[in-house]
């Protein structure tokens, strides 16, 4: 469920824009900020409600941008987990990094995968979500995408 907290922080930022200030960059968790996380009872396996509520603190651009956060997570109306001073800043890839992918890899693999239908998927967080997804989501209203 931590995971889910840190991924909900990354898309923010990628909502944001927060991406577009870089070229080819990663997520990256900001050093020396200490998390407080406190469970308050278990999550099993079960049919409810899961909410994830986000409350960014600070939010900036340098040095590299980031975003400090606290998060609940809600079950059936009960927070479960309270996470505390969540950070993630987008630091740029060095240029002998081996997960460095050219624009021209970016692309192949965006073309040569089956579920994108040629579309172009680096435009999701630009908010082009019938661009980035397809014409089939042309009609969902996905406010934050169109």
């Amino acid at each position: 469920m931590a995971e889910g907290c840190g991924q909900l922080l990354q898309f923010f930022l990628l909502y944001m824009g927060l991406h577009t200030t870089t070229s080819d960059a990663r997520f990256q968790p900001i050093l020396e900020l200490p998390q407080k996380v406190r469970c308050r009872g278990q999550v099993k396996p079960q049919i409810g409600e899961l909410i994830y509520r986000l409350e960014v603190k600070e939010i900036g651009l340098s040095p590299q941008p980031y975003a400090i956060a606290d998060i609940d997570i809600i079950l059936n109306g009960r927070i479960v987990v309270d996470f505390k001073d969540l950070g993630v800043r987008i630091v740029e890839k060095k240029k002998d990094d081996q997960y460095a992918l050219s624009s021209d890899a970016i692309n192949e693999i965006i073309k040569n995968n089956p579920g994108s239908k040629g579309t172009d998927l680096k435009s999701v967080p630009l908010g082009t979500g019938s661009l980035s997804l397809g014409t089939d989501f042309k009609s969902v209203p996905l406010p934050f995408l169109d």
